[in-house]
């Protein structure tokens, strides 16, 4: 009788189950593969919020040669530290809020020991940069530089976001593919020149027409930010009284700076969070702390030369008014 050929096994069940695993673990391993180079591209090429974290580590590199530190907003333009003589870590931030200001002070404050000034904006509205999809990259910012994910007012979302902010990125990756292309064409030297050049200066007619526009935008951010966050004012003030603990034992100036009075006039009627009068019971219950309310100084008007828009000073008006804090201070 002829040998006959054995039939084939039947396929082990656990076998078949296997396969399914191992390409999903595949198809895993190349996405994370795929991520990990984005975010090392991203961070190479352009890195997020590079101007911000460059100011940072300059700071932190500085160390011991820092005498002042710089929080708070682009209300900041203010001051010129060159005219005030102090060695300053600019740390602002477009748009800061004070949950922001103290979570880079919070960072950055260990690495200061020779301390002497911490400087922080009180502006004339009150902000929480999580509660509105627009500046929540402001938050994501302070995250990044920082290097701390902890989440500031409850924004957990924002707090992951952050992480993950090399690889989706708000511009889409516009930023590492110009950076590139510049690079090849040479045309990042013509780029810094025209960053070089002063801007031209404003007329008092534009000014007011920016000091209207930017008034209406800011009031509407804190009422957005009132409406989400009910807890703000209690929120804001403890990072402010928080701040000045953290800062110890280096003075804290707190200062709202001078503004066009076209500007002032949206603000005529007490709204929001009134830090400015919190600012002044901190100030009235330590000789560490100080409070400047120069919304109104005399000098500087629409037509004074001394604003670059509409609630910002340029630098003739930002070396006007350091020269006054450098009297005040005893920098003189």
């Amino acid at each position: 009788m002829a040998p006959t050929t054995p039939l084939p096994a039947p396929p082990d069940p656990a076998e078949e189950r296997a396969h399914p695993v191992r390409a999903v673990l595949v198809v895993a391993a190349l996405v994370g593969l795929g991520l990990a180079a984005a975010y090392g591209v991203s961070e190479w090429v352009d890195p997020v919020y590079g101007p911000s974290r460059k100011q940072f580590d300059r700071a932190v590199a500085a160390g011991p040669a820092v005498q002042a530190l710089s929080l708070g907003n682009s209300h900041g333009r203010a001051l010129d530290f060159e005219v005030l003589g102090l060695r300053a870590g600019d740390i602002r931030s477009s748009g800061g809020d004070h949950y922001e200001s103290l979570h880079i002070a919070r960072a950055v404050r260990p690495h200061l020991p020779n301390l002497e000034y911490v400087f922080v904006t009180v502006s004339t509205f009150v902000s929480d940069n999580s509660t509105e999809i627009t500046r929540q990259e402001v938050r994501k910012q302070a995250y990044v530089i920082t290097g701390d994910y902890t989440p500031l007012s409850g924004d957990r979302d924002v707090a992951f976001a952050a992480r993950l902010a090399p690889i989706i990125r708000t511009d889409n990756w516009e930023g590492v593919v110009a950076k590139v292309a510049r690079q090849l064409t040479g045309g990042g030297r013509e780029a810094r020149r025209r960053r070089g050049r002063p801007a031209p200066a404003r007329t008092a007619e534009e000014i007011r027409e920016s000091a209207g526009s930017r008034a209406a935008l800011h009031r509407t951010w804190q009422q957005h930010s009132l409406d989400a966050n009910p807890a703000l004012c209690e929120g804001a003030r403890a990072a402010l009284r928080e701040l000045v603990r953290v800062s110890a034992p280096a003075r804290v100036v707190f200062y709202t700076p001078p503004y066009p009075p076209a500007y002032l006039r949206h603000f005529e009627e007490p709204v929001g969070c009134r830090l400015d009068r919190f600012a002044e019971e901190l100030s009235a219950a330590s000789p560490r702390v100080l409070y400047f309310d120069d919304r109104t100084l005399p000098g500087f008007e629409e037509g004074s030369g001394r604003f670059r828009d509409g609630d910002h000073l340029n630098p003739t008006g930002a070396e006007a008014y350091s020269e006054i804090l450098a009297e005040r201070l005893g920098l003189r």
